[in-house]
């Protein structure tokens, strides 16, 4: 009995050293699941108009005051050829995040891709009407990594990297709206 609970211990330690994955902090109301092809989604559901709400999200320079790890947006010219407007996003920590956006209003749909990195990275963010007076945001965000870097990456980690952002930005999103239904 010993023996099997020393085993027990000892194997339980192991997959703790070797990073077992957790589940990211999701706050209440906020919903996430995984879909294929490296991409997880996100709902929550917050006051406010779903058209008033895309247009504040759309402002990109709106995003230091929603999203807690933005500390500037920086808008880099239009590419007309691709028709994306070119946007350079500064994290809290200082990363520099070169996008390109093609957002959609009469859909209501913000739309994004990293251009820079070994990362395919790229999200959707949907305003869509729910109850009386309130909008579902959905959002799916894609993120993967090809060539050699796939080599030291695993599915899990980007997994619980994805879940981790998209549980920080809808818990950003829910915050913003419910302070402004609260402001005059």
């Amino acid at each position: 009995m010993r023996r099997s609970s020393f085993a027990f211990v000892l194997a339980s330690l192991a997959v703790c050293a070797c990073g077992g994955a957790q589940r990211p902090y999701v706050a209440p109301g906020v919903q996430l699941w995984e879909t294929e092809d490296h991409t997880s989604e996100g709902d929550v559901v917050v006051p406010g108009d779903p058209g008033a709400n895309y247009a504040m999200v759309g402002d990109l320079q709106l995003w230091p005051k929603i999203f807690s790890d933005v500390a500037r947006v920086e808008a880099q010219g239009r590419d007309e050829e691709l028709g994306e407007d070119k946007v350079l996003l500064v994290t809290t920590e200082g990363q520099n995040n070169n996008l390109r956006f093609t957002n959609d209003p009469s859909r209501h749909v913000v739309r994004f891709h990293d251009t820079g990195g070994a990362a395919d990275v790229w999200a959707e963010i949907s305003f869509e009407p729910a109850a009386r007076g309130m909008t579902r945001i959905h959002v799916k965000l894609h993120a993967d990594v090809h060539g050699i870097t796939s080599l030291f990456v695993t599915d899990a980690h980007l997994r619980h990297e994805r879940q981790k952002k998209l549980s920080s930005d809808l818990t950003d999103m829910q915050r913003f709206f419910n302070t402004a239904a609260r402001s005059p």
